[in-house]
C-alpha cells in the first residue's frame, strides 16, 4: 500500500476506499453509507483501518440529530453559526443533551465496526462564543473539554477496548496547563487518546505558519507517552507540499497533503510514503494490519 494515510469526508464509498491504496483512513460514516458488514469486509481481507469522524464542538445541520425547528427555536446548547463553515454551529459542549447526543454517534461508530473515532473541533473550547457562553472560568472550560473527551473514550472503549480515540489539533490540551511544556503532561487526557490528528503544521496553505514550534512542542507530549499523530497540510503548490511532507516524516509524524475540501484528490507527493516511512522512528496506527496499537 503506497499511502499511509487518507483523511477524506466526501465522496468516498465502499468502491472507493476498496479501490484505494491506503493503510489508514479518516471518512465520514455519513458520507460513505457503510454498512457493518462493508466495514468488517475493509478490515479483516485488505487490513484496512478506518477511523470515523465525528465533529464534538459544533452542531451540523446535515446530520441525523439536527431538527428543522432549531433554526427558530434552538436548544439551550446551540450557540452561532461559524462563520467560516455554513451550517456549522458552536455548541455549547458540556451541556447533558449535547453530550448525550455525540455518545449516541460514538456508540453507533463502536457497533458499525470501526477502529476509532475521529474528533473534531476538539479546540471549541477556545472559541469566542464558546467563551461567552460558559458560566465559569477559562481554566474550567478547557478541563470540561477534557472530561469531554475522556467521558467519550470509556464510553467507547467499555464496548471494544481496542477502539481508538483520535482528538484533532487542540494540542494544547496535552499539558497539564494550556500550552505549557513546563507544566508536564496532562497524564489524564494522554491516558484516554490513542494517538493525535494535526493540521497546518509549517504551513497556512501554502503560507509558512507561525504556530508550528509551539504545537510541535505539544505533539512532542504525545510522541513520548507513545500516541501516533497524523498531520495533514493543506498548501496547493507542490514546493511546499513537499517541504511539508520532509519535515513532517523528519518530525515522526505520518503525513498526508490533501484539498482543504477533503474530497479525496491525492496529490503526487502522498504516492510512496510508506516506503520513505520505513525504517524511520514514526509511532503509526498499525501493527497487525486491523487493529491500531494499544499502549
Amino acid at each position: 500500500m503506497d499511502l499511509p494515510y487518507l483523511y477524506q469526508l466526501q465522496h468516498a464509498d465502499y468502491q472507493s476506499l476498496e479501490a484505494a491504496a491506503f493503510r489508514v483512513a479518516v471518512v465520514d460514516p455519513d458520507d460513505t453509507g457503510l454498512t457493518a458488514d462493508q466495514i468488517l469486509d475493509l478490515r479483516e481481507r485488505q487490513g484496512k483501518i478506518l477511523y470515523a469522524y465525528t465533529s464534538i464542538g459544533e452542531a451540523e445541520d446535515y446530520r441525523g440529530y439536527w431538527q428543522p425547528e432549531w433554526r427558530l427555536s434552538p436548544p439551550d446548547f446551540l450557540l452561532a453559526e461559524n462563520p467560516e463553515w455554513e451550517g456549522n454551529y458552536r455548541v455549547a459542549f458540556w451541556a447533558p443533551e449535547w453530550r448525550d447526543i455525540v455518545l449516541g454517534r460514538v456508540d453507533d461508530t463502536v457497533a458499525a465496526g470501526y477502529d476509532g473515532v475521529y474528533l473534531d473541533i476538539v479546540d471549541g473550547y477556545e472559541a469566542e462564543e464558546v467563551v461567552r457562553a460558559y458560566p465559569g472560568t477559562s481554566a474550567a472550560l478547557r478541563q470540561e473539554m477534557v472530561d469531554f473527551v475522556t467521558l467519550i473514550s470509556a464510553r467507547a472503549k467499555a464496548a471494544d477496548p481496542d477502539f481508538a480515540i483520535i482528538p484533532q489539533n487542540a494540542v494544547g490540551l496535552l499539558s497539564v496547563e494550556e500550552s505549557s511544556l513546563g507544566s508536564g503532561p496532562n497524564l489524564g487526557y494522554l491516558a484516554a487518546i490513542d494517538g493525535i490528528g494535526v493540521e497546518d503544521l509549517w504551513y497556512d496553505g501554502d503560507a509558512p505558519a507561525g504556530w508550528t514550534p509551539g504545537d510541535l512542542e505539544m505533539i512532542g507530549i504525545a510522541q513520548r507517552a507513545g500516541k501516533f499523530v497524523l498531520a495533514t497540510s493543506y498548501p496547493a503548490q507542490e514546493a511546499a507540499q513537499r517541504d511539508f511532507i520532509d519535515k513532517a516524516l523528519a518530525a515522526g509524524l505520518v503525513p498526508f497533503v490533501a484539498d482543504r475540501q477533503l474530497t479525496g484528490t491525492i496529490d503526487p507527493v502522498n504516492l510512496g510514503l510508506r516506503e520513505r516511512m520505513a525504517g524511520r522512528d514514526i509511532v503509526a496506527p498499525w501493527n497487525d494490519g486491523r487493529r491500531p496499537t494499544r499502549r
